[in-house]
């Protein structure tokens, strides 16, 4: 049946009286002698805990919300809105708390330290320059490749938001397709001289009749391109044929 009366009114037995009886008296915790507490949580249930000589007063994890602690719903699972330390999870109080989305917590807000002020383990991409990463911008930008390092041509990564925009980036070598020297696509008339596609010379221009023609050789008698110099140009160095082979008109 009911215990007998007490403050709150009628109580199951034993009943609030008898817990408060056991104020003071002696326990043993943990092979160590303690004292009774009396405790009561946030719905009036009495709670009798046994604190050890010197013991804070709050202690968290006991279900009652005591001292300095901002929740304590008596279990030791950090993902249920309080965590073991009694705190509402927030990043920055040294508890991981999944729940919250957290995945790490050092105890603090700072970016640069292994762990992001929003408690997210860094990541190029993230926009938080963090450990190895020379800068971060979530993406390509002017200055920062997507793989965070400092975006320059010839680092082997094509950036298009660079200014001019890099058209190819195949490292510090000339291919057949890219001039390494300023990130462009390899063509004669360039202005670069790309071995590596056949040029012999590129000076730029679209003029034939100059020292280096529109194919990227040097001009040449008996090439069939009249240049400087040139009065003739019949394609071979033969004589007899109104062409010498010096490319001078023949009587």
């Amino acid at each position: 049946g009911a215990g007998p009366t007490g403050p709150a009114g009628p109580q199951g037995a034993p009943g609030i009286d008898d817990f408060d009886d056991l104020e003071g008296l002696a326990c043993t915790r943990d092979g160590q002698q303690g004292t009774i507490d009396v405790v009561y949580t946030d719905q009036a249930i009495a709670r009798p805990l046994c604190r050890l000589p010197g013991e804070e007063s709050a202690i968290c994890g006991d279900g009652v919300k005591e001292g300095a602690e901002q929740c304590d719903d008596g279990d030791d699972d950090d993902a249920d809105g309080c965590t073991m330390r009694c705190q509402v999870p927030a990043c920055g109080n040294g508890t991981t708390e999944p729940s919250a989305g957290e995945q790490c917590d050092d105890g603090n807000i700072t970016d640069t330290d292994g762990c992001s002020s929003d408690c997210r383990v860094p990541q190029c991409g993230d926009a938080k320059t963090d450990g190895s990463e020379q800068c971060d911008d979530a993406g390509n930008s002017a200055s920062c490749d997507a793989d965070c390092s400092v975006a320059t041509c010839g680092d082997g990564f094509v950036n298009s938001s660079r200014s001019p925009a890099e058209q190819c980036d195949v490292g510090q070598s000339d291919t057949a397709y890219c001039d390494a020297a300023d990130c462009t696509a390899a063509k004669c008339g360039d202005g670069d001289v790309n071995q590596t596609s056949g040029e012999v010379c590129d000076d730029g221009n679209a003029v034939n009749s100059d020292s280096c023609t529109n194919s990227c050789f040097p001009a040449a008698c008996g090439d069939g391109i009249i240049a400087a110099g040139e009065q003739c140009d019949d394609g071979n160095l033969a004589n007899g044929d109104g062409c010498s082979m010096t490319c001078q008109d023949e009587p």
